[in-house]
C-alpha cells in the first residue's frame, strides 16, 4: 500500500510540474497515516471539526443497484443528502455520494426525482457549501452536543439524519458566516412553523442582547473622552434601534443624516437592503460631503465621508 501511494503521489508530481495533484484515500487511519491519506469515512462523519481535510462516501440506497430498495422506497431523501452534507462540510469534510445504477447503466426515475430535489436546493444555498470553511465551531443544537461515535470505519449517519430545526450548522468564506438550519422539510404544518419560528426568535434575541452590550461599551468610551471622535463601520443595526439610539447618545451626530438627501442602503444580500452601516462623529467640524460607493466586492456598500473643521481657529480645512 505505502509503494502504491509513494507511486501515485510520484507520478503526479513529475506529471503536473512539480505540483502534487494526486489524492489517495483510506480508512480506519491512525492519526499518523492522516498526513499523507485522506480520512474516508464510510457512511458516517466524526461530531467534531477535523484539523485535516476528509471525506464521507455515502450512497443513496445501496451501494449496488437493489430493486428491492426500489420497490419499498428506501432511498434516502434530498431532504436527507442535504442534512448529511449540510453536516459534513461544517466539519471541513466533503461527501462523495454515490446513486447506484441499473444493469443498463441508468438510475431509475425515484432515484432521478431525488437528485433534482438536491440540485434545486444547493441552486439556492450553494453559497454556504462551495467554497467554504469550517467555523470556530461547526454547530449548535442536541446532535451537536451529543457525543457520537463512530462504528469502524463510520456508519454513524443514521444519528444526524434526525436533525431538526434546533440544529444549526456554520460554515464560512472570507466574507460571509453561514448558518444552516438543517431541518429541510416541507414545513407546512404549524407546528413545524413554530418550531423555526421559536428557535429563529431565540437566536435573533441573543444577538440583540449582545449588539446592546456592545453598544454600551462603546458609549462608555466615547463619555470617557473629551476629545473629538469618528465612529464608523457595520453596526448591524439600522438608524432607530436600540444599539444606534445608545451609541449616538446626545452628542453624537450621523453624517448620512446631516448631508445626504434621501434614504439609502448599505446591505445589499438575499434580498435584504437596509443601511446598516454608520458614519457618527462629534467634535468641532461637521460632515459636508457624504458618498456611498457601488465596489462589489462584498455584500456591503462603503461610504466615505468629508469633514470640515477649522484648525486652531485659523484656516478651515477638509
Amino acid at each position: 500500500g505505502l509503494k502504491i501511494a509513494a507511486h501515485m503521489y510520484n507520478h503526479s508530481i513529475s506529471t503536473h510540474k512539480g505540483d502534487n495533484n494526486a489524492v489517495v484515500f483510506g480508512k480506519i487511519l491512525t492519526e499518523e497515516m492522516k498526513e499523507a491519506l485522506v480520512w474516508d469515512v464510510e457512511r458516517g462523519a466524526p461530531n467534531k471539526i477535523m484539523e485535516q481535510p476528509w471525506q464521507c462516501c455515502n450512497c443513496i440506497g445501496d451501494w449496488h443497484y437493489n430493486n428491492g430498495v426500489y420497490q419499498n422506497s428506501r432511498y434516502k431523501s434530498a431532504a436527507t443528502v442535504a442534512k448529511l452534507l449540510v453536516d459534513i462540510v461544517s466539519k471541513n469534510g466533503n461527501m462523495l455520494l454515490s446513486v447506484p445504477l441499473r444493469a443498463d447503466g441508468t438510475p431509475d426515475e425515484k432515484e432521478i426525482a431525488i437528485l433534482k430535489e438536491f440540485g434545486k436546493w444547493m441552486k439556492v444555498n450553494k453559497e454556504s457549501i462551495i467554497g467554504t470553511r469550517p467555523w470556530k465551531i461547526f454547530g449548535e443544537g442536541p446532535i451537536a452536543d451529543s457525543d457520537i461515535k463512530i462504528n469502524a470505519q463510520g456508519f454513524n449517519d443514521g444519528q444526524y439524519t434526525k436533525a431538526g430545526a434546533k440544529e444549526i450548522r456554520f460554515t464560512q468564506t472570507d466574507k460571509h458566516l453561514y448558518r444552516q438550519l438543517t431541518k429541510l422539510q416541507n414545513m407546512s404544518s404549524t407546528s413545524d412553523l413554530d418550531e423555526v419560528r421559536g428557535t429563529l426568535v431565540t437566536k435573533l434575541a441573543r444577538a440583540y442582547r449582545c449588539r446592546s452590550l456592545q453598544a454600551r461599551l462603546l458609549r462608555d468610551l466615547i463619555e470617557a473622552t473629551d476629545r473629538p471622535v469618528i465612529l464608523c463601520g457595520d453596526f448591524n443595526d439600522t438608524p432607530g434601534s436600540f444599539a444606534y439610539r445608545t451609541i449616538m447618545g446626545d452628542d453624537m451626530r450621523d453624517a448620512y443624516a446631516e448631508c445626504a438627501l434621501g434614504p439609502t442602503i448599505t446591505y445589499h444580500c438575499n434580498r435584504f437592503y437596509f443601511r446598516i452601516d454608520h458614519i457618527l462623529y462629534r467634535g468641532n467640524f461637521d460632515a459636508v460631503k457624504i458618498e456611498r460607493g457601488t465596489l462589489s466586492a462584498s455584500d456591503h456598500y462603503p461610504l466615505v465621508a468629508t469633514f470640515k473643521w477649522a484648525a486652531d481657529g485659523d484656516d478651515t480645512n477638509e
